[in-house]
């Protein structure tokens, strides 16, 4: 099983397909390759979060949970935009729970936690499509 149904905790953690939605498990059948993903230092997470600053919530986590078409949006925003924040309207309690299964799904790096928003990242697979160099720290428009 991947989920009580009583409490709502996941049991079996194997299958990274697994995502809980109301107390009910949800398989993500569109994800089929896990990425790894990349380690920032304390300066490349800096630099990050001050260009996340001005970004606005693209995907809002909210009654649903996270259902394919939710994932789908985080794993295409992140494709096009490299750095995205998350907002969790609902789950607040589940949020590092679930943003570390957002992140193990989409292959993108939790920049940082802040209240109720996650910050995320993935850089682009072809170098010239990358906008943010995290080893120069700087930003290609």
């Amino acid at each position: 099983t991947c989920s009580d149904k009583n409490s709502g905790h996941i049991k079996d953690i194997s299958n990274w397909n697994c995502i809980f939605k109301s107390n009910n498990c949800k398989i993500l059948d569109n994800i089929v390759e896990f990425i790894t993903m990349i380690e920032l230092n304390s300066k490349q997470r800096k630099f990050l979060e001050s260009e996340a600053h001005v970004l606005n919530p693209v995907v809002i986590v909210g009654s649903q949970g996270l259902s394919d078409g939710v994932v789908k949006k985080i794993a295409d925003s992140l494709e096009v935009h490299e750095l995205i924040k998350v907002k969790f309207n609902e789950f607040k309690d589940e949020k590092r729970s679930l943003t570390e299964k957002i992140c193990s799904v989409t292959g993108s790096t939790l920049v940082r936690l802040i209240g109720n928003v996650a910050i995320l990242f993935k850089q682009a697979e072809n170098k010239e499509n990358r906008r943010f160099d995290i080893e120069k720290k700087s930003v290609t428009l």
